[in-house]
């Protein structure tokens, strides 16, 4: 019998989108989980109403009063708002509110409480003006459980990609694809994948420059780092191949056989997995203690006063989350 997972879900930016699809993606479904959402009552109240969602926002004031997820029924613990929130026009002083649902999500999971964290999505600029230096969920959980490298991975029904790199310029991005980072994400890569039941992932690794480096013409960090990285690595319980011209190497012959793809940078593949698969689609954290999924999309604050909002990536992120506690269960 499949196991029941228990989830805390972050409801994000308040003045973006993330209350919405929160609360959609509660009542659009009916999942196999306990479902807590954490936010300020009386804003997820309003959304709801404004949505024209008939589920009743339920207060509770700890995980074991929520029973087996309902469609009709969302639990909510509440965090008030530190000012009064309008959508679509960001607040700097609700940037402490925000960082406070991460915090406890965070506690939750560590705690043993909560199976894993869903993720509505936050606003980066707004909290460094706040004066809290921010570069994305990934970054924040990974301080939080003391871990100094976690992966970045989204997954969809036709693929999964992962980074080398992240939250970086551009320019920075050479001197961070070095052997040690791009087989230490590697590791973590494989660690990941047999968590959620492939045993022998099939991983194919980008390279850094355009056609791989061109032997050496059109930049050596191939030569120099990735390559010797992939042949010190050839004793993992994976088929680890590459490195490889991204821009030939997502196609139909190679998605039917291939686990994970490794990008050395946030935009050589994420626009690949989200063209295929924007709105159904899951961001997964590698190397965490607990398990961490999130939507594909930022705030949306162009849409956010219009309650419009499609929630279709949230929906993923839940029942991926689900999926994946069950294969570590």
């Amino acid at each position: 019998m499949e196991s029941t997972p228990t989830l805390v879900i972050t409801s994000g930016e308040p003045s973006g989108i993330g209350p919405e699809v929160s609360l959609k993606a509660l009542t659009h479904q009916s999942l196999n989980a306990r479902c807590l959402v954490l936010g300020d009552q009386d804003l997820l109240q309003q959304t709801a109403k404004a949505a024209k969602l008939s589920a009743q926002i339920i207060p509770v004031t700890h995980v074991d009063e929520v029973p087996k997820h309902n469609p009709e029924h969302i639990y909510v613990l509440h965090h008030p708002l530190s000012s009064p929130n309008i959508p679509g026009e960001l607040n700097v002083d609700n940037a402490s509110y925000v960082l406070g649902l991460l915090k406890h999500a965070h506690q939750l999971a560590m705690s043993g409480d909560v199976d894993g964290i869903v993720t509505a999505p936050v606003h980066k600029g707004i909290i460094n003006d706040a004066g809290e230096a921010f570069t994305g969920h990934t970054e924040f959980f990974a301080q939080h459980s003391g871990k100094d490298k976690v992966v970045m991975m989204l997954a969809c029904d036709a693929m999964r990609v992962a980074l080398v790199t992240t939250h970086h310029p551009l320019k920075d991005v050479a001197q961070r694809v070095t052997q040690g980072e791009v087989e230490l994400v590697i590791k973590l890569c494989v660690e990941g994948l047999q968590q959620l039941g492939i045993k022998t992932p099939n991983i194919k690794v980008c390279g850094l420059n355009p056609h791989a480096g061109e032997g050496g013409h059109l930049g050596d960090e191939e030569q120099r780092f990735i390559t010797p990285a992939l042949q010190n690595l050839q004793h993992l319980p994976a088929n680890i191949s590459g490195p490889f011209p991204a821009d030939t190497l997502f196609n139909q012959q190679t998605l039917k056989n291939t686990d994970l793809f490794l990008g050395m940078y946030h935009d050589q593949v994420l626009p690949v997995i989200k063209f295929a698969s924007f709105g159904q689609c899951a961001n997964v954290t590698l190397g965490l203690p607990y398990l961490r999924t999130s939507v594909d999309h930022g705030t949306a604050l162009n849409i956010a006063a219009s309650y419009q909002a499609d929630a279709g990536s949230m929906e993923y992120a839940l029942k991926y989350a689900i999926q994946a506690c069950q294969s570590l269960s």
